[in-house]
């Protein structure tokens, strides 16, 4: 009897198939708890930009001013937070809030709209942008891919010499960016680095006696908070 009690007691608790059955929902429960935590958090990122417009006019009621050959480049920062919406093991959605500020100082022309003579000044341009819109990005392993479409407002101020033709602009604005993240890290749970952002777009203002398009490029630093 005390053999078969031993016997008993070292048989195990369950058959092959049941094992095989607890341990694929211990893998997709751990897969659930991976996603759950993707949704859930936020990601900071701070990059350095350059935008190169190839359609700036603004226009007061004094002056037009157009910056698309004066200004080659419009140097700046931009941060940003990303949230997660949906994911799974390899694609996610997710919502988006940048800001950023740029600034250019040249010499260029400034149309009277009243006499209709061009004059020329020293003129700073300054843009801060408010957008607001979705990331889409697709896991491959070694780089993650993305697209950011955009929409909201950017400040734009123009300031110089000549009297009259400082002012501030609000300019309704749309842009689409592509790019990819190299070295993320935020797959794991104990680590804090979001990757090195690559990316490229374009942009353009809508619907506003103010042009604005340009091309813009981006190098920055991923983080999760």
């Amino acid at each position: 009897a005390g053999r078969t009690f031993a016997q008993e007691s070292t048989q195990p608790i369950t058959d092959e198939p049941t094992f095989r059955q607890i341990f694929k929902q211990s893998v997709a429960d751990a897969a659930s708890l991976e996603s759950m935590r993707k949704r859930e958090s936020l990601t900071a990122e701070f990059s350095a930009t350059i935008a190169t417009p190839t359609n700036v006019v603004l226009t007061n009621k004094y002056f037009e001013v157009p910056y698309t050959d004066s200004v080659s480049t419009l140097p700046g920062f931009q941060l940003g937070f990303s949230f997660g919406l949906v994911s799974n093991s390899r694609l996610s959605l997710g919502g988006l809030f940048q800001t950023g500020y740029s600034y250019a100082q040249v010499v260029g022309p400034a149309k009277s709209l009243k006499t209709g003579y061009s004059s020329v000044d020293s003129l700073r341009l300054q843009r801060a942008p408010l957008m607001l819109g979705l990331r889409g990005a697709y896991d491959t392993g070694p780089v993650t891919l993305f697209a950011e479409p955009t929409s909201g407002v950017q400040w734009l101020s123009q300031s110089g010499y000549l009297d009259g033709v400082s002012q501030n602009f609000w300019v309704p604005t749309m842009a689409a960016t592509v790019g990819i993240v190299l070295f993320d890290q935020s797959g794991h749970s104990n680590s804090w680095f979001g990757g090195v952002k690559l990316a490229a777009g374009i942009e353009r203002s809508l619907g506003s006696d103010q042009k604005f398009e340009a091309r813009h490029y981006e190098v920055g630093l991923r983080a999760r908070l």
